[in-house]
């Protein structure tokens, strides 16, 4: 059985409660995924939702998010202005970031490309397993919804272990399909 689900309800919008639903919630799909989620997200955000949005992929679609402001007929900025964006260069950036800076804000966080940095070539693969478990033990400790987006994209050889290992954390592991209308998030009961 497919169930169809709505996004908001794993960051708790348009009000999220403290504690309400925290876990780390897994959104696989195609590459446009972070694209797709700015433009789910923004009828919250124009409502007065805010979300932290860490972007470890550098895909951050602020044109798109403008684009539907204006679809929504509201001033773009009052949606651009609650979005906490930060972009960490590298893993360990993004394990201080998960670890320090986060839970502060209090807000649901969408992590975009959430394995990228430790599938970087040029990162010595020792030394991204290191990063990657700091990352898997700060993760559970923020207390908030965490949205976790797995774009599809090439695993370098040898390091499809974090992938395998990542998933068995989801509270929830979804998919972003194909549908009728343009796309649907499903979980598949098995």
């Amino acid at each position: 059985m497919v169930a169809t689900l709505q996004l908001s309800q794993y960051l708790d919008l348009p009000n999220p409660v403290p504690g309400c639903n925290p876990g780390i919630h897994i959104l696989r799909g195609p590459r446009i995924l972070p694209a797709w989620t700015l433009h789910e997200l923004s009828p919250h955000l124009a409502r007065g939702a805010r979300v932290a949005w860490i972007d470890a992929g550098n895909r951050f679609d602020a044109y798109g998010l403008a684009k539907a402001a204006l679809s929504l007929g509201v001033d773009p900025r009052r949606i651009l202005e609650r979005v906490q964006l930060a972009r960490p260069f590298n893993a360990f950036q993004l394990v201080t970031m998960l670890a320090r800076k986060i839970q502060p804000l209090g807000l649901p966080v969408v992590l975009s490309d959430a394995l990228g940095l430790f599938n970087d070539d040029e990162l010595p693969l020792e030394e991204a397993r290191r990063a990657f478990q700091s990352f898997l033990e700060c993760l559970p400790g923020t207390g908030l919804p965490l949205l976790c987006l797995l774009p599809e994209h090439r695993v370098p050889q040898g390091r499809d272990f974090f992938t395998a290992e990542f998933l068995t954390r989801g509270k929830d592991v979804l998919t972003l399909e194909p549908a009728a209308e343009g796309f649907r998030i499903a979980r598949r009961d098995l």
